[in-house]
């Protein structure tokens, strides 16, 4: 768990390594969730078939939840940052704006577009939360939470 690292590293002030640890620990994810989101989007209609014929209509929502699970590991650890640095109340706002923007959307499009509408809510809401969170975190502390494959500085190798 990186929790109790970024913890330690924030507490110590060791900016780099802080840094380091989570493009290691968003550069992990990354490596995991992108294959596994594109053989979800390539083979969602025979996977859901396994379930039954009923379940073919779900290929859409499959797809865009698993590109919102995507996004949201590629912006990093955003949430565990937050509480481990005692910004847990931004974090309540942004979960709440993220929330509160998820039921708005979710109330206007579910009605248009049924289950696709929800997943859609689902994946504006992650978004804004996750988004938002990195976007604090990178003008509070000037550290990158989000994917970056041009990332040059040193790995936090020291946990792995």
């Amino acid at each position: 768990p990186a929790a109790p690292l970024i913890s330690k590293l924030f507490w110590a002030q060791q900016w780099s390594e802080l840094e380091g640890l989570l493009q290691s620990t968003v550069r992990m994810t990354a490596w995991t969730a992108i294959p596994s989101t594109v053989m979800l989007m390539l083979f969602s209609y025979p996977i859901l078939s396994i379930a039954g014929d009923g379940f073919r209509v779900g290929v859409s929502t499959l797809i865009i939840l698993s590109a919102a699970q995507a996004a949201g590991s590629l912006i990093g650890l955003t949430g565990a940052f937050l509480n481990m640095s005692n910004n847990h109340t931004f974090l309540l706002f942004s979960a709440a704006l993220g929330l509160g923007l998820n039921a708005i959307s979710a109330w206007w499009l579910i009605p248009h577009w049924g289950i696709v509408g929800a997943a859609c809510a689902y994946f504006t809401g992650t978004l804004v939360w996750n988004g938002i969170s990195a976007l604090y975190i990178k003008h509070r502390y000037n550290l990158q939470t989000f994917f970056n494959p041009f990332y040059h500085k040193k790995s936090f190798k020291a946990w792995l």
